[in-house]
């Protein structure tokens, strides 16, 4: 499997050992890792992500805020004059003990710990001082985990100018932490949402924001996401290494220590390579969607077998999240399966093939704005594979 699992809870753990067998790295986060290892193969290998990224703002009642607090430092942390102007002492000791943490769990890969990358320059002296922090403390571990820099965005890098001062800033920090690895996010994407420019401009602009970062000298591995398709079409395309995937639910990256929220159960729909809210009034247009199809219509095959499942869905809720990663382990395995020179052309007619099935069928009634119209996501996602 050349996804990387990106596992939350318990929950998503088992869908991770179900779903995503033998991965490069199962990704965990260091505040609540010893409630999901034991939950993975005793061999799984892990990457223990440091997740710094909660600074400066961050839930005070969220486990994230429970584990940092034992960390020295974590006050000084949360203050803004502080990361504008850090000491070095305060950091190292603060670095050195989150390190200490993750090697109890003798991870094969290791993050930085970094801050999300504000608008403006802010958080750029603290980003460089941790870095080089890092690189201190690891100096004399072995076996040396793989390092992988988070770079996790708050704002679009739309235009050259933009990316440039990003790339800038994270070069100097790959560079300071003596990383190998790569792991960029736009918090503040959500790629099913069919937002207008997302073909024309904020697609196009992260691919060539990641195509920049593939420059980087002795880059190992490079990841995007979680994503729904842009983070498979980066891939695709071979501008990252490997793609990271949610487990059934998180298609968009939430900083950690943020207020927790309870999404609307969604289901996946194969044939359009998207997914829907599973409301009062998805049901009903899912039938009629299967009325207006040809009987010998493989489509309707597959909305017929998403019908069969509502009774167990009402049920059990957790299903729903059973099913969407079910589905998407197994898209992203078809991708794979095609020849790495050939990845992009397959991953463009798979979207095509579910872009045409969508376009004639009624608006989906549970979405809202553009993502109502069924084929919006394969097509804005088609329309950046080549």
């Amino acid at each position: 499997m050349s996804a990387i699992p990106f596992i939350s809870s318990q929950s998503d753990a088992e869908l991770a050992r179900k779903y995503f067998p033998n991965p490069p790295y199962f990704r965990v986060p260091l505040p609540t890792a010893n409630k999901i290892v034991p939950k993975l193969d005793k061999a799984a290998p892990l990457w223990v992500d440091l997740c710094a990224d909660g600074y400066p703002d961050f839930d005070g009642g969220s486990d994230w805020a429970q584990f940092m607090s034992g960390i020295p430092g974590h006050a000084k942390m949360s203050e803004a004059g502080f990361l504008s102007k850090p000491e070095e002492r305060i950091v190292e000791k603060f670095v050195s003990s989150l390190v200490d943490e993750a090697l109890k769990l003798k991870p094969k890969a290791i993050s930085v710990p970094q801050l999300a990358h504000a608008k403006d320059v802010r958080h750029n002296a603290i980003n460089r001082m941790l870095a080089k922090a890092f690189a201190k403390r690891m100096k004399n571990v072995r076996p040396l985990p793989l390092v992988i820099l988070p770079v996790i965005l708050t704002q679009p890098v739309n235009l050259k100018v933009e990316r440039d001062k990003k790339l800038s800033v994270l070069t100097k920090c790959y560079t300071q932490s003596n990383a190998r690895g790569v792991w960029a996010v736009d918090c503040n994407l959500a790629d099913q949402l069919g937002t207008g420019n997302f073909e024309t401009t904020r697609f196009p602009g992260m691919l060539r924001f990641h195509e920049e970062i593939g420059r980087l000298p002795a880059l190992a591995f490079h990841t995007a996401g979680p994503y729904w398709g842009l983070n498979l079409v980066l891939w695709a395309r071979g501008h990252i290494s490997n793609p990271a995937s949610a487990l059934g639910a998180g298609f968009q990256y939430y900083r950690s220590g943020q207020r927790a929220s309870t999404p609307t159960p969604r289901v996946a729909l194969a044939p359009l390579r998207r997914w829907a809210r599973a409301t009062v009034e998805f049901w009903p247009w899912l039938d009629s969607v299967i009325d207006a199809l040809a009987v010998r219509d493989p489509a309707r095959a597959a909305f017929q077998e998403l019908r069969k499942q509502h009774s167990a869905f009402r049920v059990d809720p957790k299903l729903h999240k059973e099913q969407i990663a079910k589905f998407y382990a197994e898209w992203v395995s078809s991708i794979a399966a095609a020849p790495a020179a050939s990845r992009a052309l397959f991953l463009y007619q798979d979207l095509s093939s579910a872009h045409v099935i969508g376009s004639p069928l009624p608006e989906i009634p549970s979405e809202t704005g553009r993502a109502r119209h069924a084929n919006v996501v394969a097509r804005q996602l088609m329309l950046n594979c080549l």
